[in-house]
């Protein structure tokens, strides 16, 4: 899984600058990371918080390192992959006032996301229900996504914008 920034601090109000990474060290003892962030903010958060149980025994968390930019803490995967964790997810934990704009903006984006759901189908002439048989959903959960209740998984959005035969990506962002 690999997590990348969705947060710019111009556009959303937080300066996010001085709140990227600096530091992380892994702590065998109690299988956590150590982090440290450009405003010299610290904080340890144990593995089990930033993953499932499974996939920890994929990653070689001894070997963590922060991507250049302090964007992120990355953990080699045993099959030569990385698992990415995003600076602003790491700083949520510890930060009440990130934590609460990530919440704001993932609240703003599902809506968004609803509403271009809502009117491409719309303008297809569908119900949610014909919809719901197209993507293999229930009507109630067309209805939760486009009323931005519940932000779906890519698998969802990638076969829903497959259904409506455009890009992902202006399911997503519109474009």
């Amino acid at each position: 899984m690999n997590k990348k920034p969705f947060l710019n601090g111009d556009a959303n109000g937080i300066d996010d600058e001085g709140i990227k990474l600096k530091s992380v060290v892994f702590d065998p003892i109690d299988e956590g990371i150590f982090v440290r962030f450009r405003d010299n903010m610290v904080g340890y958060v144990g593995l089990k918080s930033l993953m499932r149980k499974q996939d920890i025994s994929l990653v070689i968390p001894a070997s963590v390192f922060l991507r250049s930019n302090g964007i992120s803490v990355v953990f080699p995967m045993l099959d030569g992959g990385e698992w990415d964790v995003d600076y602003l997810a790491i700083r949520a934990l510890f930060d009440a006032q990130v934590g609460q704009r990530l919440r704001d903006l993932e609240i703003r984006s599902a809506s968004q996301l609803g509403e271009r759901i809502k009117s491409v189908r719309k303008k297809r002439g569908w119900t949610q229900m014909e919809l719901g048989v197209k993507t293999g959903l229930d009507q109630a959960a067309v209805s939760r996504l486009e009323r931005g209740v519940h932000y779906p998984r890519i698998e969802t959005l990638e076969r829903t914008a497959a259904i409506f035969s455009i890009p992902v990506t202006e399911l997503i962002f519109g474009e």
